[in-house]
């Protein structure tokens, strides 16, 4: 299959039309007579044109050798891989504000370290535009997280108008509001998701990060929806790692929210995706999260052993931040294990 036919049938997947592409760089007719076949395209000019449609150019060429070898060499696949687009980049540069957040142990320093990272977070929204899809996604993901802050800061007391601690049930009302603002702010991305016939990493990633904004049937819904609709990039790397990490963050929100039943649901995909894959790690994962929904279902001797039993394996595999991380989760597992009201989030 030529470049433009199977840019043609990826932009038609996407719900794409050629108007949507069209700018100063590529006129509806240059890219109509590229994807006909009947004009080359310069390599600077076309990875513009991937970012339109939210490919990477690896994925390009991964789906393409798909398409005319029609199986993909599964001994490279398992080597590692790298996306290239603005998205990602930018997305890398959130998340590593994000991450100062995330890394403060002393809740002092919560205030100044939060005013860093709102002040880091604006930077990078001014730089995106509104006129591209993915910029105004990742403004919406900016937009979530400064929300989370400030439920931070308030449940620490640290807000301006409030002198003390907010109370459980005062918390549990404004920590549900904020839950629905949430769910009406990531609408566009659900709506988009649905859309989308066949998935690249773009909306898996897209899925990964805003999930914790969904509601509970959404997610159920829409994570086998994921899995069938990544079906075709499954054997590359990245997507694989991903659609792991997908499903381990939606058993993580099933277990904060005791949905137990859609947790078992999601460990039995998680199951099929990993079945004689041949990685490690995140079958050792799984391993741990069977676990973890062990002991939320009453067997906590047997749920804690599965747990000890990836930390173990973690160790063994030289991998000692992820074993001190899972130590971690469980210390707070088991926490939860004794009082339901405590909040265990990991995703």
């Amino acid at each position: 299959m030529e470049n433009g036919e199977l840019f043609k049938h990826i932009r038609q997947d996407k719900g794409l039309t050629l108007r949507q592409l069209t700018d100063e760089q590529n006129s509806l007719s240059f890219i109509s007579k590229f994807e006909n076949g009947e004009r080359d395209i310069t390599m600077r000019r076309f990875e513009h044109l991937l970012d339109k449609i939210n490919v990477t150019i690896e994925e390009f060429y991964f789906l393409k050798h798909q398409s005319t070898e029609g199986q993909t060499a599964v001994t490279f696949s398992q080597f590692p891989a790298y996306l290239s687009s603005p998205f990602y980049s930018y997305l890398d540069r959130i998340l590593h504000i994000n991450a100062q957040i995330d890394s403060i142990n002393d809740p002092a320093d919560f205030t100044d370290r939060y005013m860093t990272a709102k002040k880091q977070l604006e930077k990078v929204a001014s730089e995106l535009k509104a006129t591209s899809q993915w910029q105004r996604f990742l403004r919406l993901y900016i937009q979530l997280l400064q929300q989370i802050y400030d439920i931070n800061m308030a449940n620490t007391g640290f807000l301006g108008n409030l002198d003390n601690q907010l109370s459980a049930t005062q918390f549990d009302i404004f920590f549900k509001r904020q839950m629905a603002d949430f769910r009406q702010i990531s609408l566009p991305i659900v709506s988009y998701l649905y859309k989308v016939e066949n998935w690249s990493i773009y909306e898996v990633t897209l899925f990964r990060f805003f999930l914790f904004t969904f509601s509970m049937d959404t997610i159920i819904q829409l994570l086998p929806i994921a899995l069938k609709r990544t079906t075709k990039m499954k054997d590359f790397t990245v997507m694989n790692d991903m659609r792991c990490e997908l499903i381990f963050s939606a058993v993580s929100t099933f277990a904060n929210f005791n949905q137990l039943k859609a947790a078992d649901d999601a460990l039995s995909l998680a199951y099929d995706t990993l079945n004689d894959s041949k990685d490690l790690l995140n079958s050792n994962q799984l391993v741990f999260y069977n676990g973890w929904i062990d002991i939320l279902k009453g067997h906590k001797k047997t749920g804690t052993k599965k747990c000890q039993s990836a930390i173990t394996i973690f160790a063994a595999l030289n991998q000692p931040k992820l074993a001190k991380s899972y130590q971690n989760i469980l210390k707070h597992i088991l926490l939860k294990s004794q009082n339901k009201s405590f909040s265990t989030y990991f995703s």
